[in-house]
């Protein structure tokens, strides 16, 4: 039996950046896991911006369509979004 090894994707909420994963990061390589940290788009823009939510989601969306192998979603949270 082979074992297919994971991806996890991280994604930060909002008002910061992918740095708030530094300490979970060597926790999970250290488990044998590709992590994968992401700084969405709207980490830049107005808050204001109505567009930010969908451009953040085709951002993830983007990212996880390149990866290789299966993945794990984890997003810190994001305004309830």
């Amino acid at each position: 039996m082979s074992v297919q090894r994971s991806t996890v994707v991280l994604v930060h909420g909002g008002w910061h950046g992918s740095s708030c994963w530094a300490q979970v990061v060597p926790l999970l390589d250290r488990r044998g896991l590709s992590v994968r940290t992401i700084d969405p788009p709207s980490i830049d823009a107005d808050p204001d911006d109505p567009s930010a939510l969908s451009g953040d989601a085709a951002a993830v969306a983007a990212l996880l369509d390149d990866l290789r192998e299966p993945a794990l979603l984890c997003g810190h949270p994001y305004g309830a979004a």
